[in-house]
């Protein structure tokens, strides 16, 4: 029996697969990563929502409360109404950090699927290499 210089069938089999995985691994990674982005912004959209209506029934209720004591004028009503503001920022401040952390890991975990499809890939393609080379070596030694 003579000796073959080709990879045989399982090999290229083998290299194909692996090509084939690494590239469908990589596709439902951006499928899934596409939907979770997209809830996100969904949400996001209806936390701003909630909280600026949340902050508007705050803010319509100052006054009242100042009115019915007769302290309007007071020292007391402005310094409520700084007060609110600075809830209203830190409040769309942590809201804001919330989303920038999840859009941001999101972005992340991106970049590491990317680099490990291209690891799966140069590894398929480095044993590829090795294979042939050996086979060429066989060849040149034959």
């Amino acid at each position: 029996m003579g000796m073959s210089f080709v990879p045989d069938a399982e090999e290229l089999n083998t290299w194909g697969r692996g090509r084939r995985n690494a590239t469908q691994s990589l596709g439902r990674f951006y499928a899934q990563s596409g939907f979770d982005r997209q809830n996100a912004q969904i949400a996001q959209r209806f936390d701003r929502r909630n909280l600026a209506m949340q902050y508007k029934q705050m803010r319509d209720k100052i006054p009242g409360s100042f009115v019915g004591r007769g302290l309007l004028n007071s020292g007391l009503y402005g310094q409520a109404l700084q007060d609110y503001g600075t809830q209203k920022t830190q409040a769309y401040g942590a809201l804001g950090r919330k989303y920038q952390q999840m859009f941001g890991q999101n972005r992340i975990n991106t970049q590491n699927a990317e680099q490990d499809y291209a690891n799966q890939m140069g590894d398929i393609a480095n044993s590829e290499q090795t294979r042939r080379q050996q086979l060429a070596a066989q060849i040149r030694g034959y």
